[in-house]
């Protein structure tokens, strides 16, 4: 089986020093990333110039103008589509990932029981003293008392939906589903776009803190 690739796409506006925070954990990854993006909500604090000048590995997508967390996650998944990754890790920029997140997500790929891969894979997300971060909870299908033994032998829960922090997405499933449109991306934790997806899908105990 040949190695997946990932996009890291990260979200920001106005938050300049957050975004190195972020940039430097997923720069720091112990499973680098093999294409990483910033989509950039039209910032007015310098941000563009400071990719240029201290991240000029990046790719940056600049918006003209700015189309909120709606419309630069659909922004996010368009540019991670236009690169040969197989799964796309999004977040915004004040996710600032363990130095492990990634290399458990994707070891929790191969972990996953069913027929089909999983389509999303989402982390526990924390604030800096551990806890829990509530309003980035995971919707778990409670469908299913078998599945959900299995899921507790294999440490991974079945998801019906997530938000948009520290998700790592297959790109075939966004193919396959196709991509929403901005308009219909609703609510302020952004689950019901990641319900197009969901069919057969984990979630590990991953944690990327959040600041």
């Amino acid at each position: 089986m040949s190695t997946p690739k990932v996009a890291a796409t990260i979200l920001t506006r106005n938050r300049r020093d957050l975004l190195r925070q972020s940039l430097d954990a997923v720069l720091g990854q112990t499973r680098p990333v093999d294409h990483l993006i910033v989509v950039d909500n039209e910032s007015s604090d310098g941000t563009v110039d400071m990719l240029a000048s201290e991240f000029p590995q990046v790719t940056v997508v600049a918006l003209p103008e700015n189309q909120g967390a709606t419309g630069g996650f659909y922004e996010a998944i368009a540019a991670g589509c236009r690169t040969d990754a197989d799964w796309l890790w999004l977040m915004d920029d004040d996710s600032i990932a363990r130095p492990t997140a990634l290399a458990e997500l994707l070891a929790a790929i191969e972990r996953a029981d069913g027929a089909a891969p999983p389509v999303l894979m989402c982390s526990r997300v924390e604030w800096r003293d551990g806890r829990p971060h509530m309003m980035n909870r995971p919707v778990v299908q409670r469908r299913g008392p078998a599945r959900l033994a299995g899921a507790v032998r294999s440490e991974l829960l079945p998801v019906r939906a997530a938000t948009w922090v520290s998700l790592l997405i297959s790109r075939q499933a966004v193919e396959r589903s196709g991509i929403t449109c901005p308009p219909a991306w609703w609510s302020i934790e952004r689950r019901p776009s990641t319900r197009r997806l969901t069919t057969t899908t984990a979630s590990t105990s991953t944690s990327a803190t959040r600041s």
